[in-house]
């Protein structure tokens, strides 16, 4: 009875993260976004630091492996590359898993204003 109880509070605890993690792009002026833009990303977060020839990207105080084929998208282009981003950058990106990791496969850079607040 215990386990089933620790399964449903870690349930109720990831759930509750993930959905902290989707943000809605109505809350944003949507004529500031690009229109290949999605309505909402797996994860957004602020570019602390990114290390191309390593392929990691710090941001929010994680750390994230980049894919190799990343697609990235810029505001002001529909098609940019991994060096394009910079520190301090707002971005929206998704994650899949590629043999036994996990790797970013898509990246947009976001408006400042999308900043997500300090955890």
């Amino acid at each position: 009875m215990i386990y089933v109880r620790l399964i449903i509070v870690l349930i109720l605890l990831l759930s509750k993260g993930v959905c902290a993690e989707y943000v809605a792009l109505q809350q944003v002026d949507k004529n500031k976004l690009p229109i290949y833009y999605p309505s909402q990303f797996e994860q957004i977060k602020t570019i602390s630091s990114i290390n191309v020839r390593k392929s990691l990207l710090e941001a929010d105080a994680l750390h994230f492996k980049i894919w190799n084929n990343t697609k990235v998208h810029l505001l002001n282009k529909k098609f940019g590359t991994v060096s394009d981003l910079k520190s301090g950058m707002v971005i929206g990106f998704s994650i899949k898993k590629f043999g036994n990791g996990n790797y970013i496969n898509e990246i947009w850079q976001l408006p400042l204003e999308l900043k997500p607040p300090l955890q």
